[in-house]
């Protein structure tokens, strides 16, 4: 058990150089509440994409008679493979409404997984070339994949099995995010249900599960984050320690899986559909700077109460192929998903 923590430590410290990045994410409203959560939304797609859909590249448990031995216990891992096309994105795409980026020709900005460039965007008010304020959209991580590691424990039945998903409560190092993970699955071997299919020289297994992944962390937003060129009018009073980022995912998943077994070793092909949602919100009290309003060029520094509550939904299609070492007590498993969101998803246990 020991070895399965620092494992699981391991994987996360790796994932943290993005959890990093999220905690900065509050600062993107300054420009204004529409336009910030248009940035957020666009900077947060790939990890939304990926948490929501991820978890199901390693989700097959099989099921396989193991006379006498019906539970098991293992680490799993998905290597969620993040698309080129979703490291960046548009600026002027996105069609904010109080800011821009200051160099026409510079508008490519950077998703979580992308480099560590920034754009400088300015207010879009201001008295000829000096504009009223300015801020840096954010750097990525740099990350070409997201590491998603988790306990699975499975029981099996007679041509079937259900299996439970957990990830404990824990604070991803080098950041603020406090998360959790709960899931459930199940797996049927059909030949269980329609004896007929037992004379195939395959077994046919449909199953699905479900999932859902909660964290929170305190966020640091202050008026001075922002960088002011002209005098405007400065409402803000705070106080800002009530602040707070809270990210939600649920993922649904329905699969259907071939596999043969031959002696130890099992190979596997597998078509799924994946269905997620993922909830974004920033609460407490945030500065803002935002045009006056009956005003067109007067700018005014504010407070404002949970300004953000983002949602969003995803779906894909997957094909997986892999295979499965069956030992007497240990087994190891792997698999490539071949999909967006895919990749690389393994597992190493023991039975008992």
């Amino acid at each position: 058990m020991k070895q399965i923590w620092v494992l699981l430590f391991f994987f996360f410290f790796y994932s943290s150089m993005s959890a990093q990045k999220l905690v900065l994410v509050g600062k993107l409203i300054q420009g204004g509440v529409t336009d910030g959560q248009r940035l957020l939304d666009a900077y947060l797609l790939p990890v939304n994409r990926a948490m929501m859909v991820g978890m199901n590249n390693s989700g097959f448990n099989g099921v396989y008679d193991q006379e006498g031995r019906r539970f098991s216990l293992s680490l799993n891992l998905s290597l969620i493979a993040i698309p080129s096309a979703d490291k960046t994105f548009n600026v002027n795409d996105l069609g904010l409404e109080s800011i821009e980026p200051k160099k026409k020709n510079n508008s490519i900005a950077q998703t979580a997984f992308g480099d560590s460039s920034t754009v400088q965007l300015v207010s879009k008010y201001g008295l000829g070339n000096l504009r009223y304020f300015s801020i840096n959209t954010l750097e990525g991580s740099g990350q070409n994949t997201l590491p998603l590691p988790y306990l699975n424990g499975a029981f099996y039945l007679k041509k079937g099995g259900i299996g439970i998903q957990v990830i404990p409560p824990v604070v991803l190092p080098k950041s603020d995010i406090k998360l959790w993970m709960v899931g459930a699955s199940f797996y049927q071997n059909l030949d269980g249900i329609l004896p007929f299919l037992e004379k195939l020289p395959f077994n046919l297994h449909l199953g699905g599960g479900v999932f859902l992944f909660r964290g929170n962390a305190d966020l640091d937003v202050k008026p001075d984050d922002v960088k002011v060129n002209l005098p405007i009018s400065n409402n803000t009073k705070g106080p800002y320690d009530n602040q707070e980022l809270i990210i939600g995912y649920n993922g649904f998943y329905g699969t259907a899986y071939a596999t043969m077994q031959l002696d130890v070793f099992t190979p596997f092909i597998g078509l799924g559909y994946n269905l997620g949602n993922a909830t974004f919100d920033v609460n407490g009290t945030f500065p803002i700077y935002a045009k006056s309003q009956g005003s067109f060029v007067s700018v005014q520094a504010r407070d404002i109460e949970s300004p953000i509550s983002s949602k969003e939904k995803y779906a894909r299609l997957k094909l997986e192929v892999g295979g499965r070492f069956d030992f007497s007590r240990f087994f190891a498993q792997a698999s490539y998903s071949f999909t967006p969101y895919g990749g690389l998803g393994s597992s190493v246990g023991i039975r008992f």
